[in-house]
């Protein structure tokens, strides 16, 4: 599938990326994303909304581990639907592995403690 394909685009850059210079970041980028891909927390409420806030602030002062922080509006059904995610009626955080979810929760002390564990 694509993810075969993308490999097979990374390899063949292996030879070559130390000539890349400034560039090779973001090659290097790709590659750690394609051998450990990043925990996905994908936190579903309105972006002014207090409680969204505080359960993206923390995410993103994370250092470890990589993580892909996204707020998804609840209005958005089409792209809740795709990612399999009923609206709840409080903010509400996901941290999902690929399309596998582990953690749903609206609380964000619960949030840093269950993502510090994946480490």
């Amino acid at each position: 599938g694509l993810a075969l394909k993308a490999r097979r685009v990374l390899e063949r850059f292996a030879a070559g990326y130390q000539s890349m210079g400034i560039f090779a970041a973001g090659y290097s980028s790709a590659v750690l994303d394609a051998l450990e891909p990043p925990w996905d927390v994908r936190i579903v409420g309105q972006a002014s909304d207090p409680a969204t806030r505080a359960l993206r602030e923390p995410m993103l002062r994370c250092a470890t581990p990589a993580l892909c922080v996204n707020t998804l509006e609840p209005g958005d059904r089409e792209r809740l639907a795709a990612l399999d995610i009923s609206p709840a009626p409080a903010p509400t955080a996901y941290v999902c592995l690929q399309n596998v979810c582990v953690v749903r929760t609206d609380r964000p002390d619960e949030l840093v403690r269950s993502v510090s564990e994946l480490r």
